[in-house]
């Protein structure tokens, strides 16, 4: 199973996809366009290979936007 997570903020606040995550094994996909929370879900999963994170928002076009 493959889920994805847009909006992931730091993989554990408020998060039930990390209990999924660890207990069943699932591969993921996980966004997060805030670098601050991106960056403690990106060393939470670091050890991971089947968790790959992405710093970036989705939109429907280029550019930067105020959360």
């Amino acid at each position: 199973m493959t889920a994805i997570g847009v909006g992931a903020y730091d993989g554990s606040t408020h998060d039930p996809m990390a209990v999924v995550l660890k207990r069943h094994g699932w591969r993921a996909v996980l966004v997060e366009p805030q670098r601050e929370p991106f960056e403690v879900l990106r060393d939470r999963y670091a050890e991971n290979p089947r968790v790959q994170t992405f710093n970036i928002a989705i939109a429907d076009r280029d550019g930067t936007r105020v959360l």
